[in-house]
């Protein structure tokens, strides 16, 4: 008998814990008895949407990590650009202007005009 849910370390480790266990009970829902009550109980009747939930968020996960590494990969690149655009933005602005301070993000996500700590950023 495969050990519990929550001890399973991957998804592929639940799915494959929750095939074991329906396998056993297949095996022994035949004669009434402790492996049919359960077939007929909530765990036979969640089993398969158990499975099908954890494999939905294994190919979702795979989703997510493409679009992250994407990402990255755009980052480079409109970063390299948006260097430029911000010596033109300082050298026309100034380094105090309202214009200036929109286009840098803190560390904490807010706008630069925006976040009461600091009013002016830091020269790049």
């Amino acid at each position: 008998v495969p050990a519990t849910l929550k001890s399973q370390e991957t998804d592929t480790d639940k799915i494959n814990a929750i095939r074991a266990l329906l396998s056993i009970l297949d095996e022994h829902d035949d004669a009434p008895g402790w492996a049919q009550d359960l077939m007929q109980g909530a765990f036979g009747r969640e089993a398969a949407s158990a499975v099908r939930e954890v494999a939905e968020a294994i190919a979702s996960s795979k989703t997510l990590d493409d679009a992250v590494k994407a990402r990255a990969e755009a980052f480079g690149a409109a970063y390299e650009r948006y260097l430029p655009f911000k010596d033109v933005v300082r050298a026309t602005y100034g380094a105090t202007s309202a214009r200036y301070r929109r286009i840098h993000i803190r560390a904490n996500g807010k706008l630069s005009v925006d976040d009461p700590e600091g009013n002016t950023p830091r020269p790049a």
